[in-house]
């Protein structure tokens, strides 16, 4: 409760319950959440220092929530981890959409193995709220994976992984019979920052979000399904007519080699 406190959420509902006056900090709507959020302001995340990466000198960590939430809520003992991990997504679509800061409280101590619902609880032996800020660098709408960084801003450009659907309703994933080749996250910021929000064939700029984004495709120039790479050097960043055209047009062949051909130049 102390740090929650400190990172500048408002406490005072803590003691609004029968043990209240005692023990405010016990109150179990609050005290057993993953994350708290003051909207249009930041959301404030819990996470294990054990689960933390470092990479060329950034810390960061990959999540999906929802996920874990649709693997909690199926079992009858895990429905309140189900609730709580639903609620961390929320977070992180919101920080993501709102391009909101995120605040970190550091976790460190025993993690029960969220595998086996009888484990032993969770014992936090350290909690630390990280003085610098965290950034949601990436949320895929269609999946739920999220990045958030330490230190890092929200991404100033968007793709068709990035977006929100245009329906409302959470996208349904159902079972498939083939193998569907990942697409990493990094990669596609990459190339992102790379364009500097213009597309790669017809150097117009992409369009603006309401939320001041731009908006740009990532397409792989030699398709995953014909053993292209998902790697810098085979994705660039599209318009969309160009990128439907790349992949269904008549000079799809001419496209596809004189994007190889700026690839091989960048």
């Amino acid at each position: 409760m102390d740090v929650v406190a400190e990172a500048g959420i408002d406490v005072s509902d803590w003691s609004n319950y029968a043990r209240g006056a005692k023990s405010p900090a016990a109150n179990p709507a609050y005290c057993y959440s993953w994350t708290f959020a003051e909207p249009g302001r930041f959301v404030l995340l819990n996470l294990w220092y054990v689960e933390l990466k470092e990479a060329d000198g950034t810390i960061f960590q990959d999540m999906n929530y929802r996920e874990l939430a649709t693997q909690f809520e199926r079992s009858k003992e895990k429905s309140a981890w189900g609730r709580r991990a639903r609620q961390v997504d929320l977070a992180l679509q919101l920080a993501w959409r709102e391009k909101l800061p995120v605040k970190v409280v550091i976790c460190d101590g025993q993690r029960r193995d969220i595998a086996d619902p009888y484990s032993e609880a969770s014992k936090v032996e350290r909690r630390v709220l990280d003085n610098q800020l965290w950034a949601v660098t990436d949320y895929d709408w269609s999946t739920g994976a999220a990045t958030v960084t330490r230190g890092a801003s929200p991404e100033p450009y968007l793709d068709q992984f990035s977006v929100l659907p245009l329906s409302n309703e959470t996208p349904v994933r159902t079972p498939r019979l083939v193998e569907v080749p990942g697409r990493s996250a990094d990669v596609r910021r990459q190339a992102l920052r790379r364009a500097k929000g213009c597309c790669q064939w017809c150097k117009e700029p992409g369009f603006c979000m309401p939320n001041g984004r731009v908006f740009l495709e990532t397409h792989h120039v030699v398709p995953l399904s014909e053993g292209g790479t998902d790697t810098l050097a085979n994705v660039v960043a599209l318009c969309a007519n160009h990128h439907r055209e790349a992949h269904y047009g008549e000079k799809k062949s001419a496209m596809r080699e004189r994007l190889l051909s700026y690839l091989d130049d960048a």
